[in-house]
């Protein structure tokens, strides 16, 4: 007894086709789905995100910060003081800009209290 399974080959390879093309589509579809997302995701930070994201990288490249000159005062070896931090301030008047020198000189007196006057007229 000799049984011989018959195969359908055409039934089988248009199945073989049909789940191909379901998976394929299935696929595509994935795929259309994840860039459609992708592309959403770009407008929104490209185009309505813009001036947040924009400001946000401002900062991040952008900082002020004061750092107050701290320098260490110099001793000697026998521990006596040569050198120390002190504020240094300058003020110039160039008289030739000025248009009353006496009214200039008086201001600046009552702002500097410990300079002489001798000072300021030089």
């Amino acid at each position: 007894m000799s049984e011989h399974l018959e195969f359908n080959s055409e039934s089988e390879t248009f199945e073989q086709k049909k789940l191909f093309r379901h998976r394929l589509y299935f696929a595509l579809a994935f795929v259309l789905v994840l860039f459609s997302f992708l592309i959403s995701r770009m407008v929104q930070l490209q185009w309505i995100d813009y001036d947040r994201y924009q400001g946000l990288a401002e900062g991040n490249r952008i900082s002020v910060e004061t750092l107050p000159p701290t320098r260490g005062k110099i001793y000697d070896r026998n521990h006596i003081l040569l050198a120390d931090n002190q504020p240094v301030y300058a003020l110039k008047l160039i008289r030739e800009k000025m248009d009353d020198i006496d009214a200039m000189q008086a201001t600046t007196e009552s702002i500097l209290d410990n300079v002489s006057p001798e000072k300021i007229k030089k």
